[in-house]
């Protein structure tokens, strides 16, 4: 067991080597203040699968995990405790959510408490406002949760400061199985693809040790897909400075215009 996590180790020290090409998403990222013995803020599936339990769960220092694997376990009465041969990673593949039995639900605090009711309030309060594109996604565990990991290539800063290109976005939205187990976020929701355009409005900064890894709630982030289909969330779709928005280049226009009203202030 030693040896096996002397070897993660090693791959910790390559994905966050500074200057990896974006296709070499990281496979281990560590929270941003260090807390002995502490767990990994992000794992890959790839890291996390173990060729000799399918999965690696003292790795992982995750209970909810623990927990939430065992029960899968008896209920496939105990047949996935090794993959076959156990010198091999098993398989790792994506499911629909319908083929889920059981989910782990994520934390629904996230992405910060200052209002975010419409795009004023996204522009007033974002540190930062990026537009880039996808380029890899990649499944994995944030802290135990099954998420997905979006590498983003910035091309446009909209507010703040520079950050790292590429940076990673903890999207909390996944469903995949590692060998016969599967690992589903409770969330639904879209599912972007490399290609695609992504925009961040991000309150409180990477979460990470390295300063790349972002965490906004899903209110806080707008898709385009590769053919121009807008995704915007949709408790925000008819708001001011929305309402007839159909592009990125729409909604990058208005946040720089200076224009945009908060409902919430009008008639006061």
């Amino acid at each position: 067991m030693k040896m096996k996590h002397l070897r993660r180790l090693g791959v910790l020290v390559l994905a966050s080597y500074p200057g990896v090409a974006l296709a070499q998403a990281p496979s281990i990222l560590e929270h941003r203040f260090e807390h002995q013995g502490a767990p990994p803020l992000w794992v890959s599936a790839e890291m996390a699968a173990d060729e000799e339990n399918v999965i690696d769960l003292d790795f992982m220092g995750s209970e909810n995990l623990r927990s939430y694997v065992e029960a899968q376990r008896r209920s496939l009465q105990g047949h996935v405790a090794k993959t076959p041969g156990g010198d091999e990673k098993p398989a790792i593949v994506s499911i629909p959510l319908s083929e889920c039995e059981r989910t782990i639900l994520p934390s629904t605090h996230r992405g910060g408490d200052d209002p975010r009711e419409n795009l004023a309030d996204l522009r007033h309060y974002s540190q930062l406002i990026v537009r880039g594109t996808i380029r890899t996604v990649q499944w994995g565990f944030t802290s135990g949760i099954p998420s997905s990991l979006l590498g983003v290539e910035v091309s446009d800063v909209i507010k703040g400061a520079s950050p790292p290109t590429p940076l990673y976005i903890d999207y909390s939205v996944a469903s995949f199985k590692i060998g016969p187990l599967r690992f589903c976020n409770g969330n639904s929701g879209f599912e972007p693809r490399p290609g695609d355009e992504i925009l961040l409005f991000d309150y409180l900064g990477p979460r990470d040790r390295d300063g790349v890894l972002y965490a906004p709630g899903f209110d806080q982030l707008f898709f385009q897909r590769q053919q121009g289909t807008l995704i915007v969330p949709p408790n925000l779709k008819n708001t001011p400075g929305l309402e007839a928005a159909r592009s990125f280049d729409d909604i990058v226009g208005r946040l720089r215009s200076g224009k945009l009203i908060d409902s919430r202030r009008v008639g006061r």
